[in-house]
């Protein structure tokens, strides 16, 4: 009964590839009886950083767009975790429809652009993430002092520091979160530059000389945001979290379990 209860549904994959064998995307099928249909959206799968408060949400993140050139599929099924080659590889070819009127990039360089812009997007998902759950904990930390029956005088204003970091650093990401809560324009951020920097990869002509530079300063600032952060996440607060703990603080989430 336990046993039925615990074990995984069969699954039906059909895993596209590249010409060089990479894959691109892994869309699940049906395992009922009967022919059926499965159709790839030509997408990519996305790159954005899971985040596991909402690994159940119904929100379905996209990726890019594939570009024309010839790729493969082929049918597997996954039962207990084991991998089963039912079919194929079989080749296939994504067309263009129409030419444009302008001459742009190439499809070389167009794809080069998307992997450039895919590693950023997915180092500044991640961060982002990162930098929300950071926040988080520093507001448990304060939360946890409020508990704490020793002195924290000295402890506040360690926390207080840390959290203004952290907001130096969203502002940096996000942009002011007043503007943002009511739609008021901010000055550009390293996510906005990277959405203008991502527009490139959205139409056949490619990437333009603004989308490039956007890309570039996006790149270059993150560059200089991503130590930060990590500095406070693999530093300031486990040396804060071991001063609460000294402190007698509550525990909190993420840390060691008490013995």
């Amino acid at each position: 009964m336990e046993l039925e209860k615990t074990e995984e549904k069969p699954r039906i994959v059909l895993i596209v590839k590249d010409v060089e064998g990479n894959v691109v995307r892994k869309i699940d099928g049906p395992t009922t009886k009967g022919i059926h249909r499965v159709a790839w959206d030509l997408q990519y799968a996305s790159v954005n950083a899971i985040n596991l408060d909402y690994i159940d949400s119904e929100y379905k993140p996209r990726g890019n767009m594939a570009e024309p050139g010839s790729y493969t599929v082929s049918l597997v099924k996954i039962v207990n975790g084991i991998t089963t080659e039912l079919s194929g590889p079989m080749p296939f070819t994504v067309e263009q429809l129409r030419k444009g009127a302008v001459e742009g990039a190439t499809l070389e360089e167009i794809a080069a652009y998307r992997k450039q812009i895919e590693d950023l997007s997915a180092a500044v998902s991640a961060a982002s993430t990162a930098l929300n759950k950071t926040q988080k904990r520093v507001e448990g930390m304060q939360l946890a002092l409020n508990r704490t029956p020793n002195t924290t005088g000295m402890l506040d204003s360690v926390v207080y520091n840390l959290k203004q970091e952290l907001i130096a650093l969203d502002q940096q990401l996000n942009g002011y979160q007043s503007k943002r809560e009511v739609g008021e324009k901010n000055a550009p951020t390293i996510r906005g530059r990277l959405r203008v920097a991502s527009a490139g990869i959205r139409t056949s002509y490619g990437p333009t000389a603004m989308h490039k530079q956007s890309y570039d300063i996006a790149s270059q600032e993150f560059e200089i945001f991503k130590p930060k952060l990590e500095t406070i996440r693999s530093e300031k607060i486990p040396e804060m979290e071991q001063l609460l703990i000294d402190a007698g603080a509550p525990w909190i989430e993420g840390q060691p379990i008490p013995e």
